[in-house]
């Protein structure tokens, strides 16, 4: 922020942060209502997908599998009921104080941690593994970024920034068939990066950024993207006809109808 936004004069308000940051606002909607940034905004189809996913036969067997784990948990936790996505709420808590040197629970040992790490990965992978999830829970994001693609100088802007979570990351790279199956640790960041010259068409470069202290992102190529080589670049790319076509699938037309938003208000009355 520093580096995007130093404040000039009357600006700075202060003579420690204030003289290398400037406050600025930031438009966004309800959170719950925000389908393109909260992966848990309201969205009945959603919903009902990623309960398919959670009783489908492949999510069943691993559970069984670390039933043991799950209750251990609840045991030690006094909490009712633990499942997938309680055991990663759980471990989050646990990583939090891993993060900040504080000691955790005797019950929690070596093991146990790598086991709740374990099940916090897979949470991520199956709420993001349905393509109707990934078209609504990332199907808005990548439409705006597809609009500003076509924008003539990409709308004068050189930089476009989105705020969300650990899961709608997931979502966004498991969309482009680049996701790790690793929950994205905290500060992570995806980079879609633009390059163009004067004769090729423009192509996409894509990054990911899932370790912030090291400052390096990793490079994805997109497999599922058509590739095609560009004069300068030393390997093929995907150029931003071929990324639209790639996930020209998970466009949504009317959000708010593919997920039933608009009945259920009309039901209401509202």
């Amino acid at each position: 922020m520093a580096g995007l936004y130093p404040p000039q004069a009357r600006w700075k308000w202060d003579e420690d942060l204030g003289s290398r940051w400037q406050p600025f606002p930031i438009q966004t909607v309800p959170h719950d209502y925000d389908g393109m940034l909260n992966p848990d905004s309201y969205c009945k189809r959603g919903k009902e997908e990623i309960e398919k996913v959670y009783s489908s036969p492949l999510v069943k067997q691993y559970v069984k599998t670390i039933q043991p784990t799950l209750d251990y948990v609840k045991d030690n936790t006094g909490l009712p009921e633990v499942d997938i996505i309680k055991a990663e709420q759980v471990f989050d808590s646990l990583l939090i104080e891993k993060e900040y040197n504080l000691k955790l629970p005797s019950w929690v040992d070596r093991h146990v941690y790598t086991q709740l790490q374990e099940i916090s990965d897979k949470s991520f992978v199956f709420s993001a593994m349905n393509r109707e999830v990934q078209r609504l829970r990332t199907g808005l994001l990548l439409k705006e970024m597809i609009e500003n693609f076509a924008k003539p100088d990409f709308g004068g802007k050189r930089l476009y920034v989105y705020s969300t979570h650990d899961t709608q990351l997931s979502v966004f790279l498991s969309a482009l068939d680049v996701y790790n199956g690793l929950a994205p640790p905290f500060g992570s960041a995806v980079m879609l990066e633009i390059y163009q010259n004067q004769t090729d068409e423009p192509y996409l470069r894509t990054f990911y950024l899932n370790d912030t202290a090291s400052e390096r992102p990793i490079e994805l190529e997109l497999k599922s993207c058509p590739q095609t080589w560009t004069n300068g670049a030393k390997k093929a790319v995907c150029t931003l006809t071929s990324f639209q076509q790639t996930v020209g699938d998970l466009i949504p037309g009317d959000w708010e109808e593919e997920c039933r938003n608009v009945s259920e208000v009309s039901a209401d009355g509202e």
